[in-house]
């Protein structure tokens, strides 16, 4: 009977970017001959030595298990339509032939987006970075660790980030990830706008890409990314590092312009020891809008990216102006006391402050006197017992990247300390 067999995007290498074949088949064993005999590359990916269905491999019929169809025994009627799904695990030979025994590594940068008046439109990478690594198991779930700040916010099993991201990866490419085991070290403190859900997407992408044993280019992972964080901006820095300006295309996908400020550029970091969920900043937002706010921040967005699009004297032209936003932050720093004087602080060697992300910290760019600053800026947060810690970082100009297997274990980021150690770290282990 004729039959058409959909070939899954990670099969499509062993048939030579075919994506269907046509076959006249009576039943499943003559339907993988005949498979076999016009892509004989794909054989040993479907079957195993004895011509069984390898048992990470899933066969639909329109759209039904064939297992619940009598699986060998189902006889092919006109038209059926045949999905192959490879459930990608351990302890049989995947689609990758090492995957399911080989680790893979990943890691991506720590992001500030909004910048004050670029909301939901800008954000700047910088050199913090979540590291994790994976690898296929036969066991059922995924077993997740993690070592880093504010463990208790990161969950460790299945919903994590990095498995999310890893599973996402798979379902685009019409496969299945189901059981693996995903070590996490972060340095990015979590729930305070810091990028950190945006790093873990993005590594569990990679992941999900390395351990598929396909090629992803950065424009496919930044649109899945983006998919799942639901805005591009911290997506997007994190993805490719620097500052970024991005949008959500209507037709799908992201576009946006990167450039790197100057090397000089500082930026520290006043991280409150109160979380600020992104879910809940977002609920205090206003649905509506005035004129004037609108235009309030459309014109200092369109000055900021100016400036710093133009590479000429960028910190000569930066100023504290640029900054300021009508469209968040008067609805969220409230919530955490001290931030707003926080915001309000000035300096010579200060260029500007603002909220990051969503909060509760709060990221200021200076190009002198750091500890100076950082001891302003502290001051009236601590004054209310916010218990900061302040970080002086940089830049991160390279963005998210697969790693050699050492990766995970490589030296963390080179950056300062100006108050209080940062949250605890802490090793939690559990099965989904």
């Amino acid at each position: 009977m004729p039959v058409t067999v959909h070939i899954p995007t990670a099969l499509r290498k062993f048939t030579g970017g075919a994506q269907t074949a046509q076959l006249i088949a009576a039943a499943l064993p003559d339907m993988l001959d005949q498979l076999g005999a016009q892509f004989p590359d794909i054989s040993r990916h479907i079957r195993d030595d004895r011509g069984e269905v390898r048992r990470f491999v899933n066969i639909y019929v329109n759209d039904e298990d064939i297992r619940f169809l009598g699986g060998a025994a189902y006889r092919f009627r006109d038209g059926d339509v045949v999905l192959l799904v490879p459930s990608i695990a351990g302890g049989a030979t995947s689609v990758s032939a090492a995957a399911d025994t080989s680790w893979v590594a990943a890691s991506a940068p720590a992001s500030s987006a909004n910048l004050g008046c670029a909301f939901d439109c800008a954000a700047i990478a910088m050199n913090l970075r979540l590291r994790a690594r994976a690898l296929l198991t036969s066991d059922a779930g995924f077993v997740v660790s993690y070592r880093g700040p504010n463990a208790d916010r990161v969950p460790n099993d299945a919903s994590n980030l990095v498995t999310q991201g890893m599973m996402r990866f798979a379902a685009a490419k019409d496969a299945r990830i189901s059981s693996a085991r995903v070590e996490i070290e972060s340095e990015i403190p979590v729930g305070v706008g810091l990028g950190s859900s945006a790093a873990a997407t993005i590594c569990g992408l990679l992941l999900g890409s390395a351990l598929l044993d396909v090629t992803a280019d950065r424009e496919e992972i930044l649109a899945l990314a983006a998919e799942m964080e639901g805005h591009p901006d911290n997506a997007a820095a994190c993805c490719h590092g620097g500052l970024v300006f991005a949008a959500s295309q209507e037709s799908g996908g992201v576009i946006f312009a990167r450039t790197l400020l100057p090397p000089e550029l500082r930026m520290l970091v006043i991280v409150p020891a109160t979380a600020m969920l992104t879910r809940a900043s977002r609920a205090v937002l206003p649905q509506e809008y005035s004129r004037a706010d609108v235009v309030h921040n459309l014109q200092r967005a369109s000055l900021l990216a100016a400036r710093c699009f133009s590479g000429v004297g960028v910190l000569d032209a930066l100023q504290q102006e640029f900054f300021r936003d009508r469209l968040h932050q008067p609805y969220r720093v409230p919530a955490v006391p001290g931030l707003a004087e926080c915001l309000e602080v000035r300096h010579p060697g200060l260029l500007g402050v603002y909220l990051s992300g969503s909060g509760s910290a709060a990221l200021a760019f200076v190009r002198a006197h750091d500890e100076e600053i950082a001891g302003l800026l502290v001051e009236p947060l601590a004054a209310r017992g916010a218990n900061p810690t302040v970080l002086c970082l940089r830049q991160d100009e390279h963005g998210a990247q697969l790693e050699s297997i050492g990766g995970i274990h490589a030296a963390p980021a080179q950056h300062e300390l100006f108050a209080r150690a940062a949250a605890a770290s802490e090793d939690v282990q559990c099965r989904s």
